[in-house]
């Protein structure tokens, strides 16, 4: 299995872990709990950010992103949860800053 489905090498150091790496875990589940309950990171995914991105359709469903908020609470640590649309533009954004 994958460790993750993203993975951007903002320094192109090649190496995940070494330098400034975000990785992102690509999500269309259409319960939120269920989803929170079963979600592991994958260790293997060194990165300085980690994303739980979840499809544009789910986040924008009522609810949702506070439902798995809830279910990954204490079990899932320093994991962020960004919408289909808010990781490519922070990402977007992000490499614009560094490229200045």
């Amino acid at each position: 299995m994958d460790a993750v489905d993203v993975a951007i090498d903002f320094e192109g150091t090649g190496k995940m872990g070494v330098g400034e790496w975000w990785a992102a875990d690509v999500k269309d589940h259409a319960s939120a709990t269920l989803l929170g309950r079963s979600f592991r990171w994958n260790p293997r995914a060194a990165s300085q950010r980690r994303i739980l991105v979840i499809a544009q359709h789910r986040f924008e469903q009522p609810d949702y992103v506070d439902d798995l908020a809830t279910s990954l609470q204490g079990r899932v640590q320093g994991i962020e949860i960004m919408s289909e649309n808010a990781f490519v533009a922070a990402a977007l954004a992000h490499d614009g800053r560094r490229r200045r």
